[in-house]
């Protein structure tokens, strides 16, 4: 109710506003128009809601005086916000600028005598309009609630007000166009605003839009390069508002650049005339357009020179650097040289040369350094040209000999040496040959040769292997890295062979013999090594001269031993290894012992005779009541069983034997193994 009640206000109002202007009412009274607000959607191609009752026709002889009597012009399809015909007498509606501004008020008490909405009628003159009828208005600061905005057009088939209440539409269709347009040519449209929200109507348009207009400015239109220039697309939109700008700067048809504002600021790096044109878009897609011609003046400098090449070793002691001039702009006066060591490291002049020369040598750099190099061209009145592509160089270096083979103890008194040429770089005029001790390490001087590829060495005092290095020497250079290494050797000592360790030949020693080493170096001796498994870590524990015999009288536990033989001499390298042989002394211990468990009131314990060294005589068995406890012998045996009754139904008691025999120490003790009697 309270809707209708406003709207019936409205109504009222707007009825009182139109007699002022001439205009008979559609209807009479708040009864006879509350029935005619209803919602409807953004566009319609329908008649709008009838009447509810009967109202007489619109008397519009009141308005003559404002037809124009002509045929209408493009521009009368547009009517600013601010250029309504008529708004409430309290001036609910002002003009503001070129809009509407709208100022409605609603009672807090609800009362409907105190409402004071706002409204406003446009009047279109539009002579001779023959086309359907399409009625877009702007609305900036629109209401909070969409149900606070109305908007209406005048029926004169009806003779009433056909209303709309606002759903966020701002369209009005009517295919049916010719009961809206008075004889004189008028169309009436009215907004009207509820609530207490203020809002701004900005215009009412009927038909299609139009495309914004103006100009482009430019803060400087001439000067030289490179010139900046901040534009300005002057542009008004009257029916909408600016999506963006699109900058075409040289005029060719391609955007260079796209804005949601009007000024820009843009750099041209290049003498020359530019057309400017900016396109200005607006909501509806329409555009204006408009330009702006620039003339850069100035000279261009010259172009940088070309195919820049600077020598990879090709030339001793220099980098050689050439270049061709530029295949367009005007001719340098000179060139200027720049070298850096990284590609993009800091460029340092090195010289210049006038236009006549095209190339320079650099005889500052350092063997085995590359150096980057760009060039750049001079003119003493169009000023220098950016620098040129750069490319690295070095001067020619020395490479080193591969391949190197070192003599593996072939001769007896020198090592062999023999080497390739290096393919790449200038070429050596000999060589020098240099040995070391370790990979590495100090490198001590031998000899120096021609342009050859092998060398035997007859200086080294020993049979050690040394590491070989070479150089490449050549006037003018500095000589090369050394190669890569390679070992060499005189003949090496032998390793003996034959090596055999006794079995069980003595209670007391093992006695390892082998035969002498051969090869052309006589040992000076033999050490011994030994370890307790085949293949353990091996310690030398023995050493003895020119001889092929060795007793090992350490090896008195009955286990066995396992040895190797080198051979040595003073200043070779110790021999390798021999191959390795077992031997052993003395006792073993009883293999396999096993106690039984619940037999009636004894302990069984059995084992197996030792499998190496001498066969025992009898066998001593201990006992002890915990795995580590005190063990005491319970007797002796010559067998491999032993029966103890001397026990207590159901405790457990832990046995071991040893091996035994006259004229040897007892064997290390058997594997330990629990037992127990029963009840």
């Amino acid at each position: 109710m309270l809707r209708k009640l406003a709207f019936g206000h409205i109504t009222f109002l707007i009825i009182t506003s139109l007699l002022l202007l001439g205009i008979n009412s559609c209807g009479s009274g708040q009864g006879q128009l509350e029935g005619q607000i209803a919602s409807q959607p953004e566009t319609t191609d329908i008649s709008l809601a009838e009447s509810t009752q009967s109202t007489p026709l619109f008397n519009i002889g009141g308005i003559d005086g404002l037809d124009r009597q002509v045929n209408y012009t493009d521009a009368d399809r547009l009517i600013p916000g601010s250029d309504f015909a008529t708004a409430l007498p309290n001036s609910r509606v002002v003009a503001s600028g070129t809009s509407a501004e709208f100022a409605p008020e609603f009672a807090p008490d609800l009362d409907p005598s105190l409402l004071n909405p706002a409204y406003c009628v446009y009047v279109f003159n539009l002579g001779d309009y023959d086309q359907e009828i399409q009625l877009v208005f702007g609305v900036s600061d629109p209401p909070a609630t969409e149900e606070d905005l109305y908007f209406g057009i005048a029926n004169y088939a009806t003779g009433r007000w056909e209303w709309r209440q606002s759903d966020g539409s701002r369209t009005l269709s009517l295919t049916e166009y010719t009961n809206y347009i008075s004889p004189a040519g008028h169309i009436f449209f009215t907004v009207a605003m509820t609530g207490i929200e203020t809002g701004n109507v900005d215009f009412v348009r009927i038909g299609t839009g139009f495309p914004p207009s103006g100009s482009l400015l430019a803060d400087v239109t001439i000067g030289p390069y490179p010139l900046t220039v901040n534009f300005t697309a002057n542009f008004v939109d009257t029916d909408g508002y600016f999506a963006e700008y699109q900058w075409d700067f040289d005029n060719n048809g391609v955007i260079d650049e796209t804005t949601t504002e009007p000024t820009l600021e843009h750099v041209f790096e290049v003498p020359g005339t530019y057309i400017t044109r900016v396109h200005a878009v607006d909501n509806d897609g329409m555009e204006g357009t408009n330009f702006r011609t620039i003339n850069v003046t100035g000279v261009l400098p010259p172009n940088p020179p070309e195919n820049v090449q600077a020598s990879d070793g090709t030339y001793g002691g220099i980098v050689h650097i050439s270049w061709d001039d530029p295949s367009s702009g005007i001719n340098p006066k000179g060139y200027e040289i720049f070298r850096a060591d990284t590609e993009n490291g800091s460029y340092t002049s090195i010289g210049a040369v006038s236009f006549a020369f095209k190339s320079f040598d650099d005889d500052t750099v350092s063997d085995q350094t590359v150096y980057w190099y760009y060039v750049r061209s001079l003119h003493d009145t169009a000023g220098n040209s950016v620098p040129s592509d750069s490319d690295d160089g070095f001067m020619g270096i020395l490479n080193p000999p591969t391949d190197l083979i070192c003599g593996q103890g072939l001769l007896p008194d020198k090592i062999s040496i023999s080497w390739t040429h290096p393919v790449d770089g200038a070429t050596p005029e000999g060589y020098d040959i240099f040995r070391s001790q370790t990979e590495g390490g100090l490198k001590v001087f031998v000899a120096g040769v021609d342009f050859v590829n092998f060398y035997q060495d007859d200086s080294v005092p020993d049979g050690k292997t040394y590491y070989y290095y070479i150089q490449s020497r050549r006037t003018n250079f500095s000589n090369s890295d050394f190669s890569e290494p390679a070992t060499g050797f005189v003949s090496q000592l032998q390793t003996p062979t034959n090596v055999a360790a006794s079995d069980d030949a003595s209670p007391t020693i093992v006695t390892v013999t082998w035969t002498h080493s051969g090869g052309s170096q006589v040992p000076a001796g033999y050490n011994i090594y030994k370890a307790n498994a085949v293949d353990g870590s091996y310690i030398k524990v023995g050493t003895v001269g020119y001889e092929e015999t060795w007793d090992d009288v350490a090896a008195t536990d009955g286990a066995e031993y396992f040895y190797k033989v080198s051979a040595y001499k003073a200043g070779w390298d110790e021999s390798a290894l021999s191959d390795p042989d077992g031997g052993y002394v003395g006792l073993s211990a009883p293999q396999s012992l096993n106690a039984s468990d619940d037999e009636i009131f004894q302990v069984t314990v059995t084992w197996l005779p030792p499998t190496i060294g001498p066969d025992p005589d009898d066998y001593e068995i201990f006992r002890a009541d915990t795995i580590d406890g005190t063990y005491v012998s319970i007797g002796t045996t010559v067998d491999t069983v032993y029966v103890d009754s001397a026990v207590n139904g159901n405790q457990g008691y832990f046995y071991y034997a040893v091996s035994r025999k006259t004229g040897y120490v007892n064997s290390p003790a058997s594997n330990i193994d629990e037992g127990y009697a029963a009840d």
